[in-house]
């Protein structure tokens, strides 16, 4: 009788864990799409000023990031749960990464009168270091972004120091802090300390879930000390995996030189969706001496076979008959030089290796962002591979 119970009692919490979850997703979807929407319908219906349609424009991209970030948690713990998400280890440099976040994150504390600093002691790294980049600048990106969510004055300090056997980070707050009793389950998905409808905070509560998945698979530990009202301190210590087996190469760096995005180009755009053709084919507008269209697997690669002076192709994964690896595999028979950039929104770093092995030069993500893509058409006479 007392299993039963424990059963029970197991099944009424999961049952109001999903119901939790079905809410705050409906909020962290519905909420954006209305910035989006909403003020889609008032640009399209009535004739305002041109700093009015700037803001109302400013407020549908930060809509946009909002659903996509909600979007990309979502999918990224339902590949956790399935366990089709491994993690790609290769050489990285970890001051690069804490540089990177210290550039990103510093508008933003500073906006909320916030004083943020990185700081590195008693580090002793005498050799290379390898994990996921992509899970650990993943797990340090959402401790902060916590941090920050739920400070609302004094300091976000992050101390970190590397070793030639382990990395360690602390993340500490001046924030609202856990309770006690909340602090076993803020690591479960869809958690956050307080997911009443009065919190007041924004987010989908799957970036702490995210990033102990991530830990587990880097087979690191993150542990948790906190007091309401005062702050919290997450600590997280990652392995250094040089036992790993397929470490790949770190990624080729290289100098972008603007003169290349000045140059015209022959594209080619494999892309089966009309849409992000049409958006494509706008922001490529000022770089195309001549841009040619395929739908499908077999049309890009006859058209790339029977048109001469193909500069780029932009090779979208997903397509119809022929999928973009196959796609690039074949064209590699017969062209060895056409500079073929993946395009995909499968994001998981198993695709971008993929890409590479099919014989793809670089690795864009949708939505695809302008600046990002005239950078990467920018290393196209070098050859470069950006993945």
């Amino acid at each position: 009788m007392s299993e039963l119970e424990n059963q029970k009692n197991k099944a009424e919490e999961s049952d109001k864990m999903k119901s939790a979850f079905l809410a705050n997703m409906s909020h962290e979807i519905r909420t954006p799409m209305n910035g989006i929407l909403g003020f889609t319908d008032l640009l399209k219906t009535n004739n305002y000023s041109s700093e009015k349609q700037a803001k109302f424009i400013n407020i549908i991209q930060q809509s946009g990031n909002r659903m996509l970030e909600t979007i990309n948690n979502i999918i990224e713990v339902s590949k956790l749960e399935s366990g089709i998400e491994k993690p790609v280890f290769k050489e990285v440099t970890i001051n690069e990464i804490i540089n990177e976040l210290h550039n990103f994150f510093s508008p933003e504390a500073s906006s909320k009168g916030l004083n943020l600093t990185f700081t590195e002691k008693n580090s002793t790294l005498s050799q290379p270091f390898y994990t996921d980049e992509y899970k650990l600048n993943s797990i340090l990106t959402n401790l902060i972004k916590n941090a920050l969510k739920f400070t609302n004055k004094g300091s976000i300090e992050i101390i970190y120091t590397l070793h030639d056997n382990f990395a360690e980070f602390w993340i500490k707050d001046t924030g609202i802090g856990i309770s006690y009793n909340n602090q076993a389950s803020i690591f479960e998905e869809f958690v956050q300390a307080d997911f009443s409808h009065s919190s007041g905070f924004e987010g989908s509560g799957l970036g702490l879930s995210i990033s102990k998945g991530y830990i587990h698979l880097l087979k690191g530990e993150i542990k948790l000390e906190s007091e309401p009202n005062i702050g919290s301190t997450f600590y997280v210590r990652i392995p250094n995996s040089t036992n790993s087996k397929h470490l790949p190469n770190k990624k080729t760096q290289s100098v972008i030189s603007n003169e290349h995005i000045l140059l015209k180009y022959n594209i080619l755009i494999a892309e089966d969706d009309e849409t992000s053709f049409l958006y494509l084919e706008n922001i490529l507008e000022n770089i195309t001496e001549n841009l040619i269209h395929a739908k499908n697997g077999n049309e890009v690669v006859e058209l790339a076979k029977s048109t001469e002076n193909i500069d780029i192709i932009l090779m979208d994964i997903k397509m119809p008959h022929l999928n973009g690896f196959e796609a690039t595999e074949e064209i590699r028979k017969f062209n060895k030089d056409v500079y073929i950039i993946a395009q995909s929104a499968f994001t998981q770093e198993s695709f971008k290796l993929k890409a590479k092995e099919a014989g793809c030069n670089a690795f864009i993500s949708k939505p695809i962002n302008q600046q990002k893509l005239l950078k990467l058409i920018a290393q196209v006479k070098t050859k470069t591979y950006n993945f």
